[in-house]
């Protein structure tokens, strides 16, 4: 169900289609002992969906932590066999994952 009613989704529309420039919405949320997360990123998704200029990145606050705990001790958590391999790349690489829950 859409938080957005169809009259303030047009609204906004029309507003957005000031936007000159592309904005990126970054969204820090987490599952647990949050009380407005799921309807704030709710919200942001349905914003970010109303302009082609605008995009929207979610990060569970939980994995941010662990990211950052792991830039501090300096451990990506790769095989040895994986940091030799990468170390050989001579030019940059686009490397992406895709994670299905099946």
């Amino acid at each position: 169900m859409a938080l957005l009613n169809d009259s303030i989704r047009a609204e906004v529309q029309t507003r957005f289609k000031e936007l000159e420039n592309p904005v990126k919405i970054i969204n820090f949320t987490q599952e647990i002992e949050c009380q407005y997360c799921a309807e704030t990123r709710r919200l942001m998704e349905e914003i970010a969906g109303l302009s082609d200029k605008l995009s929207l990145d979610v990060y569970d606050f939980v994995n941010v932590l662990e990211s950052i705990m792991m830039v501090s001790k300096k451990e990506s958590g790769l095989s040895a066999e994986t940091k030799k391999k990468l170390a050989t790349l001579e030019k940059p690489l686009h490397l992406q994952v895709f994670v299905t829950p099946t």
